[in-house]
């Protein structure tokens, strides 16, 4: 039987929701969460993955959905609810959601981080602004938790990282950082830092080997991850080898089933593709496919299924008639 555009849209979604998930789950691991912690965040930057992974991240990380697989369990690392809720302010969801221990700090103190994974780079708005909002709910939320009354000064840091899994060439194997900063207009005026410096909106834009930067560390370790064909070995590899990150039976399994949700999410947008184009009468549609494929553009050719508009722009640029 023909597969219905419909039905080809709906398993596409099926799909890209199911890579989603197993992304969550694989970096609420310990030490997939400290190598980013101690890549991005200055307040880490001196210390080790042991240290941060076993003295410094609270209790059990949460995702937002974890049902999909609810008989599996994460390491454990204690989190908060990904859902904050506010009279009058309405409900924010996080992908990740955590405490972090300050590392010497002048008083018991901790770090709100939501970890956020970009899929879509373009999602009709702009990510950056969208971590802004989330600090700032992360903020507006530690009142009667972490202050009352007017204890402004007990405001705990609040973090948002984004990973990036498919950004656009000219942003791939980046890292940048938006923060609160000091201007002085007329003459200098003496203010202590932790006072202010209270909102960060870090992105991990990953690429691959083929472009600048994938040396960097923590670049690396994501795109062998969440976005490079490597069979599960080759990865576990460099996991052990080169981070230092032993195969416990959880994060095995989660590497193991990456690597087949990989797999999936190439051979059925290969065959999509494929069927669409044929369906189509569009020979240009699978070419199209085939070299998205190629350069792990999935979200891009997932877009392009229903955005003629788009399709026809990726046309363009590969030179596809």
């Amino acid at each position: 039987m023909k597969e219905t555009y419909l039905s080809a849209n709906i398993e596409t979604a099926y799909i890209k929701a199911w890579y989603d998930e197993a992304t969550k789950r694989l970096l609420c691991d310990k030490y997939i969460l400290a190598w980013i912690i101690i890549s991005v965040i200055d307040e880490y930057k001196d210390c080790s993955v042991q240290y941060v992974r076993g003295c410094l991240i609270e209790g059990d990380v949460r995702t937002m959905s974890e049902t999909v697989n609810p008989n599996e369990v994460m390491p454990a690392i204690k989190g908060l609810n990904t859902e904050i809720q506010i009279n009058s302010e309405g409900r924010t969801t996080f992908d990740i959601y955590f405490n972090v221990i300050r590392p010497n700090p002048k008083e018991n103190s901790h770090i709100y981080c939501d970890l956020e994974i970009q899929n879509d780079y373009y999602p009709g708005y702009d990510y950056v602004t969208r971590g802004v909002y989330n600090c700032a709910r992360i903020l507006s939320s530690q009142y009667n938790t972490e202050f009352a009354g007017s204890h402004y000064e007990k405001l705990k840091k609040a973090y948002s990282i984004w990973v990036c899994t498919d950004p656009p060439d000219k942003h791939k194997n980046s890292i940048s950082v938006v923060s609160l900063q000091k201007n002085d207009k007329v003459s200098s005026v003496d203010r202590d830092k932790e006072k202010y410096d209270l909102i960060n909106v870090i992105s991990i834009c990953l690429g691959g080997p083929e472009y600048a930067n994938y040396d960097n560390k923590i670049i690396r370790l994501l795109d062998v991850l969440l976005r490079s064909k490597m069979t599960p070995e080759e990865k576990k590899k460099i996991l052990e080898e080169e981070y230092e990150i032993p195969m416990s039976e959880n994060i095995e399994t989660e590497v193991n089933n990456m690597c087949s949700y990989i797999d999936t999410v190439y051979n059925e947008a290969m065959r999509i593709g494929n069927e669409q184009g044929e369906k189509r009468g569009e020979e240009s549609m699978a070419m199209l496919g085939r070299q998205l494929l190629e350069e792990n553009r999935i979200d891009e050719l997932m877009k392009s299924y229903d955005n003629v508009e788009y399709r026809n722009k990726l046309m363009d640029q590969y030179g596809i008639k």
